[in-house]
């Protein structure tokens, strides 16, 4: 199912029009109406507190979000979100269905997946989008996150793991969302692509002596290597393993998702 949790929250943002306190109104027509969703990503999965989320609520005003609710009028987004977790069933009938939830948070990633009453769930924080271009190519990403965190659990395990895990998404998203150029799938700029690409055997060598200890490659915040590196060299690997035995089967690639590798060590 999808959940469009962020029309009540524009429902708060309009009711901020007439005046009255604002922490109030937000409980009223949004945090009280799916709290229990909320609180599992902000506190739970976050880290957050609930005095942070009042902090950011006291300085919203009205018009705010006014760019995201213009954006949103010209996209259809429960249309596109069916369509593209269908396309996905369609691809992967193994996976199952994976419920997502469209709503508005203040901190969150543009996509991701969480444990939720005992499932795996597709989280869409809207805050930051400006336009949907890529967001088909998002959702087909995390929907190969929640069938991989129900078969292998949650936990990012090691490098490998995790490098693994992000390149059969990248893969996944491009069997289900065609036609789009490689960088896309990546979520780069095509000059930072071409570097990657340029880099790619130095970037391995790395990898391969400093293993664990080349810290974060995924999110930007590696001084050493250029941004989302990590993705990069996950679906390189993916892609070089697919070449050098055939295999294309999406279901047999998660059984035999230990022997694709960059000469690391399993974790």
């Amino acid at each position: 199912m999808i959940f469009s949790l962020y029309r009540d929250f524009f429902r708060f943002t309009r009711s901020m029009e007439d005046g009255g306190d604002t922490w109030r109104l937000f409980v009223r027509h949004y945090y009280g109406k799916h709290r229990d969703f909320l609180s599992r990503v902000w506190f739970d999965a976050q880290g957050f507190t609930e005095q942070n989320i009042m902090d950011r609520v006291k300085h919203i005003k009205p018009g705010d979000y006014a760019w995201l609710q213009g954006a949103l009028e010209l996209y259809d987004l429960e249309r596109s979100s069916a369509d593209t977790l269908s396309r996905c069933e369609e691809l992967f009938s193994e996976g199952g269905h994976c419920d997502t939830y469209l709503f508005i948070g203040f901190f969150s990633p543009d996509a991701f997946v969480i444990e939720y009453h005992g499932d795996s769930v597709i989280c869409v924080g809207l805050e930051r989008y400006r336009r949907f271009r890529h967001y088909p190519l998002l959702l087909a990403h995390e929907f190969l996150h929640c069938v991989i965190n129900r078969r292998f659990g949650q936990g990012n395990g090691g490098l490998r793991s995790r490098l693994v895990r992000e390149g059969l998404a990248v893969y996944f998203s491009k069997l289900a969302v065609p036609g789009r150029r490689e960088n896309e799938y990546l979520f780069l700029r095509t000059g930072a692509y071409n570097d990657l690409k340029k880099e790619e055997r130095d970037i391995r060598e790395k990898l391969r002596k400093e293993g664990e200890l080349v810290g974060d490659i995924f999110h930007g915040q590696n001084r050493e290597l250029p941004n989302r590196t990590g993705y990069y060299i996950g679906y390189r690997m993916v892609e070089d393993f697919i070449q050098r035995t055939g295999e294309t089967d999406l279901a047999r690639l998660l059984d035999h998702s230990d022997r694709i590798s960059m000469d690391f060590p399993r974790t």
